[in-house]
C-alpha cells in the first residue's frame, strides 16, 4: 500500500491484543465488556480461545501513521 501523504511504500504489520478490538467514536464511552460490541462500534477482530485478536495494519515510517483497511478484517 502507498502512503496517501508521502507516496512511499507502507510496511505491513499487526496490532494484537488479548481482548476484542474495536473502533469507537471519540464521543462514545469505551466498552469494558469483552464480546459485546455496541452498535456505534466497528468491530476489528474478536479474540478466540487460545488466539489473540490480530488486525493487519499498514504503517508509514516516514509519516508515522498507521492505516487499517476494513475490507481486510476477518470477522
Amino acid at each position: 500500500m502507498i502512503c496517501p501523504y508521502c507516496h512511499q511504500e507502507m510496511i505491513i504489520g499487526y496490532i494484537q491484543s488479548e481482548k476484542d478490538l474495536s473502533w469507537t467514536p471519540e464521543e462514545q464511552p469505551a466498552n469494558l465488556f469483552v464480546n459485546r460490541f455496541k452498535t456505534y462500534q466497528v468491530p476489528l477482530d474478536k479474540r478466540h480461545f487460545f488466539k489473540m485478536a490480530i488486525v493487519k495494519v499498514y504503517r508509514c515510517q516516514k509519516c508515522q501513521i498507521e492505516m487499517i483497511i476494513e475490507k481486510d478484517l476477518k470477522l
